[in-house]
Parts: structure tokens; C-alpha cells; sequence
């Protein structure tokens, strides 16, 4: 199976492996206080189901298992890891000690000819063979037999495995069907906020998409009205200057001087077409001053009146 690629973007994965560790160590707790703050958040989408959210619980489980790993007793794993290089024996109080290692009381002799764990369990066939092929202390003379500490360790490891299994089998909370439904609940919490930014996602993008087709019909516009003027002989630049003391002040004069401007250009159709959609572009378009609208339709009046 093909593990969750992370995102490109450094900054993005930083944080994701940051909160990763901290929802490791603190619990789920702490990724809802997260969601709580950063709700809207478009770098902390991958909590509500978005993208990358596969990397971000890949990370989380790793993390977990790689803090149960250090919460390992170090004495026992430095001993287990001692054991491959080294061939010792030990007697029965240091197998004591050994098994003291794992937070465990120490196998008695009978426990260990019966193959019974510390806290009572049965060990598996697979592992009695081990303990009772080599006995700690002879039933007759009560002599200490030879045990290796390799053996020792595997055995306290053993030991340990089965008790911790069996104490959680027995710690383990029953389902019950009040807890289906909370856990039913939160699903559905989930899947709606994931739905809630997704939507969200979608009317931001749209709206971008929108503005990129106006700006680009924008452009295009201006591309065809500038190429049409150039081949009418007439300059946008010159007919700003006629056009701006109109629409500062709009005098009898400065509307006399636009129209003598622009009647003496009108020599073509082509060129009454560009100047006619220069004069509207000017009026329509977005967030021109409502002064410069009414003074530039003062003087298209005055111009279809001559």
C-alpha cells in the first residue's frame, strides 16, 4: 500500500508534523481545541477532511507508535538488547531482579515449572517449553540450576507480553450503544464540516475563476479599442486631455472644446465607432466617479444636438 504523499509546500508540512506530535502526545483532545480555533482556516484544512488529510493521520498514528515505543522500561530493553552479544547465568534472586524489571514480582519456583505468569495468567504452549526445560532450583536438593540471561530475558519479555495483554483485555471499556451513537455523532460532525469546507472551497474558487474571465475580457476589450484607434489616426491620450476639464468642471467652454475635438476626427464610421466606445468604456466603467458619468453624457448630448 502506498503510504500518503506530504505536501510540497515546506511551511504546510511543518505544521502538519507539528500538530501530528502534539496530537500524539496530548490526544484527540487537543486536535478538536485546534479545530475549535482554527475553523475557517485554509492552511488547517486538512483537519476537516480536506487535502493532505491522509498524510496528516499517517503522521499521527506514527507518532503514537513511536511514543509507546519510548514509554518501553529502558533497563528491560538495554538487558534484552545486552543478551544477543553476551552468554551469563543467573540465579534465582538475580531472575528476580530481571523479572522486577518489567514492574512485575518475580516467578516463584512452582510458577515456573507450572508456566503461570506473575499476575496468574497461563502462558501459551509455545512459550513453556523454554521455563521448564531449564528449572530454577532442583526439587530434591534445592541447588540453583544454570539459566542464561538470554534465556532470562526472553522469558521476563514473555512474561511481560502476556500479563500486559490479559490486563487489557480486562481494562478494555464494553461497547455499548450510547457509545455507538456518540461515535455515530461525531462522524456525522465531521463529514458535515468537511462538506461545509469543501463548499467553501468551491464559492472561493468560483469567485476567482469570475474575476480572471473579467479581467481577461477587460484586456481583450482594451487590445481591440487601442488597435482600432491607431487605425483610425486617433489618440486616446490627446482625448483624455480634451476629456478631463469636462469632467472637473464641466463648463460651457470645456464641452464646446471636447465636441470641436471630436467632430473634427469624426471622419469615418470606423472612427465615430471608436470614439463612440471609448466615450461609453469611460462611463461604464467600474468605480468611475458618478461626476465624470453625468459630465460625459452632457457632452454626448451636446455632440448628437450639433
Amino acid at each position: 500500500m502506498e503510504l500518503p504523499k506530504p505536501p510540497q509546500e515546506v511551511e504546510l508540512r511543518n505544521i502538519i508534523d507539528k500538530l501530528a506530535q502534539f496530537v500524539a502526545r496530548n490526544g484527540p483532545e487537543f486536535e478538536q481545541m485546534t479545530k475549535n480555533k482554527q475553523k475557517g482556516n485554509p492552511k488547517f484544512g486538512f483537519l476537516f477532511g480536506g487535502e493532505h488529510f491522509n498524510y496528516y493521520q499517517y503522521k499521527v498514528t506514527t507518532e503514537q507508535a513511536i511514543w509507546k515505543k519510548k514509554d518501553m522500561n529502558p533497563a528491560l530493553a538495554s538487558l534484552i538488547q545486552n543478551c544477543q552479544t553476551c552468554d551469563l547465568t543467573l540465579n534465582l534472586e538475580n531472575q528476580t531482579l530481571l523479572f522486577n524489571l518489567c514492574g512485575k514480582r518475580g516467578p516463584t519456583t512452582s510458577s515456573l515449572h507450572r508456566g503461570i505468569t506473575p499476575g496468574g495468567a497461563t502462558l501459551p504452549a509455545s512459550m513453556s517449553p523454554l521455563m521448564l526445560t531449564n528449572p530454577v532450583v532442583s526439587a530434591t536438593t534445592g541447588s540453583s540450576t544454570p539459566l542464561t540471561l538470554a534465556q532470562a530475558a526472553v522469558t521476563a519479555a514473555q512474561w511481560l507480553v502476556v500479563a500486559q495483554q490479559q490486563q487489557q483485555v480486562a481494562s478494555a471499556p464494553s461497547i455499548t450503544v450510547d457509545s455507538l451513537i456518540v461515535q455515530q455523532n461525531q462522524l456525522q460532525e465531521q463529514i458535515r464540516q468537511s462538506e461545509q469546507n469543501l463548499a467553501a472551497q468551491h464559492t472561493v474558487l468560483m469567485q476567482q475563476q469570475q474575476g480572471q474571465i473579467e479581467d481577461a475580457l477587460r484586456k481583450a476589450q482594451q487590445e481591440s479599442l487601442q488597435q482600432a484607434a491607431e487605425e483610425a489616426g486617433i489618440s486616446f491620450t490627446e482625448l483624455d486631455s480634451v476629456l478631463q476639464p469636462i469632467i472637473d468642471s464641466c463648463t460651457k467652454d470645456s464641452i464646446s472644446s471636447g465636441k470641436g475635438w471630436i467632430l473634427q476626427r469624426s471622419t469615418s464610421p470606423k472612427a465615430d465607432q471608436v470614439l463612440a466606445q471609448y466615450l461609453l468604456k469611460k462611463v461604464i466603467s467600474p468605480g468611475a466617479p458618478f461626476a465624470q458619468k453625468l459630465h460625459i453624457i452632457y457632452l454626448v448630448n451636446d455632440i448628437l444636438h450639433h
